[in-house]
This record gives C-alpha cells, structure tokens and sequence, in this order.
C-alpha cells in the first residue's frame, strides 16, 4: 500500500505534483529528441503522415512510462 501511494504524487519544492505529469513532461523531451533523430536520418520522407506519426510516437512513449510505474 504504501508503494501505490509513494507513485501517485511527487513532492517538489513543497508541491504535491501528479507523477502522471512529471511523466507527461518527460515524455515530451523524450519525443522531442526521437524527432529530431529521426529528421536527421530522413525517416519522415517514409511516413505517410507525419504530423500523425508524431502524434502516434509521443502517445507511445507516454504510455510506455506510464505504464512502467502503475
């Protein structure tokens, strides 16, 4: 019990944070640096869309993490 509840909230300079969105942010910086990666090796002129794929990526990496803590 008291593991589930150390994951929900985060205390960060005295505020309770979620956990959720310290995972929402790190996943954007993850997405940002596949992105980049990615725009670097050219992969985009293989995607069809993608604004979409970028969408799909960042909606995957953030359910990766989230899911490795709940």
């Amino acid at each position: 019990m008291f593991a589930i509840d150390w994951f929900r909230e985060s205390a960060m300079e005295g505020l309770l944070v979620p956990t959720l969105m310290l995972i929402f942010i790190s996943a954007l910086f993850v997405t940002f640096a596949c992105d980049w990666l990615i725009t670097r090796l050219g992969l985009y002129d293989l995607v069809w869309h993608a604004s979409l794929f970028r969408v799909s990526l960042f909606v995957l990496i953030f359910s990766g993490l989230a899911l490795l803590i709940y």
